[in-house]
C-alpha cells in the first residue's frame, strides 16, 4: 500500500510539473506578444501592427482605421513603459495541431495605463482589446482621411457598370449580401447601360461622413458614358475597425 502511493505521487508530482512548465510557457508567450503588439503601436505605423495579425483578422481590419487608432494612443498615452508584472494573466489550450494563448494585463505609458486582452493562435494576432481612461469610447474615431475609400467605392462602381455582379457582391457586408440578387441587378445595368452608353470613366466627385454610435461615410462619383454622364454613390458604415458596403445607387439621374 505504501509502494502503491509512493508511485501515484512521483506520477503526482511530474503531472504538476508539466501543469507548472505550460503556465510558465503560455505566460511567457502571451507576455512576448504583449510586447511586440504595444512596441508595433508605439512605431507610430499601423503597418507593423498588422503584421503580427493572422489573415482572419487582416480581413476585419482596414489600415485607414488602424492608423487613426495608432495615432490616437500615440497621442494620448505617450512611450510605452512596459507591462505591469503584478497583473498579467495567460491561458491557453490546443486543439491539434493548433495552440490558442490569450493574455490580459496592463500596459504601462508614460501618460497613463491601458488594460490590454490579446488572443494569439499559432503565434499570430486573431483578437485585440485595449481600454484606457485616456481614449473614452470611440472618440479617437474621425473622418476617414486619404482616397482608401474612394478607391474602393470607384472599384464597387467599375465591377457594376462591368456587370461583374458577384465581385460586387463579394465586397458587401453581410446583410446587403442576402438582399442583393444578382441577376436582377445585371438586368437594371443593362438597362441603365443603354441609355448611357459605354462606360469612359468613374470620378470622384465628393463624400459626406456622418458620425455617432454606427459612423457612415457616403462616397459621391460621376460616371462618364458615352451617351451621357451620371452619378453613383456608396455607402460605408464603420464597425471596429472596418468600413463595410451598407448601400449604393448606381446609377441615378
Amino acid at each position: 500500500m505504501g509502494k502503491t502511493l509512493k508511485i501515484l505521487g512521483i506520477v503526482f508530482l511530474v503531472v504538476i510539473a508539466g501543469f507548472v512548465c505550460m503556465l510558465i510557457w503560455s505566460h511567457g508567450k502571451g507576455s512576448e506578444l504583449q510586447e511586440k503588439f504595444c512596441t508595433a503601436i508605439g512605431t507610430g505605423d499601423a503597418g507593423k501592427v498588422i503584421e503580427l495579425m493572422d489573415p482572419r483578422l487582416k480581413e476585419n481590419v482596414d489600415r485607414p482605421i488602424l492608423q487613426m487608432w495608432v495615432n490616437e494612443v500615440n497621442a494620448k498615452l505617450g512611450k510605452y513603459e512596459g507591462l505591469s508584472k503584478s497583473n498579467f494573466h495567460t491561458s491557453s489550450s490546443t486543439s491539434g495541431n493548433q495552440t490558442v494563448v490569450k493574455s490580459e494585463g496592463t500596459a504601462i505609458y508614460e501618460k497613463g495605463e491601458a488594460q490590454l486582452m490579446l488572443v494569439e493562435l499559432n503565434e499570430m494576432l486573431v483578437e485585440f482589446n485595449m481600454t484606457t481612461d485616456r481614449i473614452p469610447g470611440a472618440d479617437w474615431f474621425k473622418k476617414p482621411e486619404g482616397i482608401f475609400y474612394r478607391d474602393r467605392a470607384i472599384a464597387f462602381i467599375d465591377h457594376m457598370v462591368s456587370k461583374r455582379m458577384d465581385q460586387a457582391r463579394d465586397m458587401m457586408h453581410e446583410i446587403l449580401k442576402k438582399q442583393f440578387d444578382v441577376d436582377r441587378a445585371k438586368a437594371h445595368m443593362v438597362n441603365q447601360l443603354a441609355r448611357m452608353g459605354e462606360v469612359k470613366s468613374i470620378k470622384f466627385l465628393s463624400e459626406k461622413f456622418t458620425p455617432g454610435k454606427s459612423p457612415e461615410l457616403k462616397i459621391f462619383m460621376t460616371v462618364e458614358g458615352s451617351k451621357k454622364t451620371i452619378k453613383a454613390d456608396v455607402r460605408f458604415q464603420f464597425v471596429g475597425l472596418k468600413g463595410h458596403i451598407v448601400g449604393f445607387n448606381v446609377p441615378s439621374d
